[in-house]
């Protein structure tokens, strides 16, 4: 096992709570050899631990955060696809998402047909908290009952109100926006999964 899993599990059992040394340890370990990530096999608990730094707020640069949701969402999405029926990673996707909606927009916007609407609502030429709601209304919509969730629901209809049309005043059409999360999930996976471990790139 890694020393960046090890501080990650250590991160993991503690919840998340008064460990903001640990996740600075743990996020500059990796910032120095970014090559490490290849080898973990822990994804849940590099996830977390990733995500946890958003909650934390160690950084408010752009860029930071957008290395460190990056860094969450992948890792999250690899642990995903072992558990797929997992819901508590796929709470914890959905709050990294919410929780860096602008910064990783940026990454959202680089998904293979991310600019693509098939229904009529806001122009593409908008911020970039935008494509992050498509993936985290995908989500949320991908769990029964989660939209009506007391924490959950307030994340969905926010996320819903970046498809309202301007024109004719109609709400988001929900099930359109899940349909396009979902590809932009699928699209974004492999070129991110290349970049963060393949090629050991964080400099968002």
């Amino acid at each position: 096992m890694s020393n960046i899993e090890n501080i990650a599990r250590q991160i993991k059992q503690a919840n998340g709570v008064g460990v903001r040394g640990s996740l600075i340890e743990l996020y500059n370990a990796v910032i120095r050899n970014p090559e490490q990530l290849s080898q973990v096999s822990d994804f849940q608990s590099v996830g977390y631990a990733f995500s946890c730094m958003l909650r934390s707020s160690i950084s408010d640069d752009l860029d930071v955060l957008q290395r460190i949701s990056s860094v969450a969402y992948l890792f999250l999405t690899l642990a995903l696809h072992q558990s797929p029926n997992n819901v508590e990673l796929k709470k914890q996707r959905i709050r990294t998402m919410v929780w860096a909606a602008d910064s990783f927009g940026y990454t959202a916007m680089s998904a293979p047909r991310a600019h693509h609407n098939s229904y009529n609502a806001v122009s593409r030429f908008t911020s970039p908290e935008y494509y992050s709601a498509k993936m985290i209304i995908a989500d949320i919509a991908d769990v029964p009952g989660l939209e009506t969730d007391f924490e959950f629901r307030k994340y969905w209809e926010e996320a819903g109100l970046h498809f309202r049309n301007r024109f004719s005043g109609t709400t988001c059409d929900y099930r359109s926006v899940a349909a396009e999360g979902r590809e932009m999930h699928k699209a974004l996976f492999e070129p991110l999964r290349n970049r963060i471990i393949d090629e050991a790139d964080i400099d968002f």
